[in-house]
C-alpha cells in the first residue's frame, strides 16, 4: 500500500529489521540530496498502524521535500530516535 501510494514520489526499501521493536512499523524518512546538503537528517518514524497516519505521511511527503519542512503535529508524535548502533 505505502509502496503504491508514494509511487512517483519516494522510493520505498523493505528492511528486514531496524533494530526498534518496541515502535513496530517503523519507516526512515530520507531528505533529499538538496535538504541533506541544508543539514537535514533521516527522521524515525514508528507506530506508523493505521490509515490516519499513512495517509498523512504520504500526503506530508507528495506535497513538498520532507527533509525541508516540518512533518504534520500527528506524524511528529510518532517521531522515534534511531537505535544506538550497538543495539544490532
Amino acid at each position: 500500500m505505502l509502496r503504491e501510494a508514494l509511487d512517483g514520489v519516494a522510493e520505498v526499501r523493505r528492511s528486514k529489521c531496524l533494530h526498534s521493536c518496541p515502535d513496530t512499523h517503523v519507516l526512515v524518512v530520507h531528505p533529499s540530496p538538496a535538504a541533506r546538503a541544508a543539514g537535514a537528517k533521516p527522521l524515525w518514524l514508528g507506530r506508523i498502524l493505521d490509515d490516519q497516519a499513512l495517509s498523512e505521511l504520504v500526503g506530508w511527503m507528495s506535497s513538498d521535500d520532507p527533509g525541508l519542512t516540518t512533518p504534520p503535529p500527528s506524524l511528529r508524535d510518532r517521531t522515534i530516535p534511531p537505535p544506538h548502533p550497538r543495539c544490532k
